[in-house]
């Protein structure tokens, strides 16, 4: 995560930030952010929802508010990997839960200040400029669908 916020502001320079595409791979709330299809528990190479209440785990929850600012009024973050915003029932040590992938998209944006954060439901193609499924975006309290497909 502290690589990527590195490169992200150092190319950025004195230019606010429309839009930034965070693609990898991913599945409903976790973003992979460089450590290929092996998950990342530790937030270090990923984005998810950390233990602490509206915060992200790991390195994320450092390195993602060096970015808060540097937006322009309408600036967008992408998650561009597959089911990001979706749902599922995941099972742990024989108990079952639900994940909210919005709920990660609220974290994200919180994390940067409260601009939008936004990810599909669906199966997600890398070399489309366009989401597939539905696309939510998020501000840190509240989430609508933008489009679908």
């Amino acid at each position: 995560m502290n690589d990527l916020v590195t490169k992200v502001l150092r190319r950025a320079g004195s230019q606010r930030l429309e839009r930034l595409i965070i693609s990898g791979h991913s599945r409903p709330g976790w973003q992979s952010v460089g450590c290929g299809q092996h998950e990342d528990t530790t937030g270090d190479r990923s984005l998810q929802p950390g233990s602490a209440p509206g915060k992200l785990e790991g390195a994320a929850a450092l390195a993602m508010p060096k970015l808060a600012g540097h937006f322009t009024n309408n600036g967008v973050v992408i998650l561009a990997g597959c089911k990001v915003a979706g749902e599922e029932t995941r099972s742990y040590g024989g108990a079952s839960y639900s994940v909210d992938g919005k709920d990660l998209l609220r974290r994200v944006s919180r994390a940067l200040g409260g601009i939008a954060v936004e990810g599909g439901t669906s199966n997600q193609n890398a070399l489309s400029p366009i989401p597939f499924g539905k696309v939510i975006r998020c501000n840190y309290d509240s989430c609508r669908v933008v489009s679908g497909w």
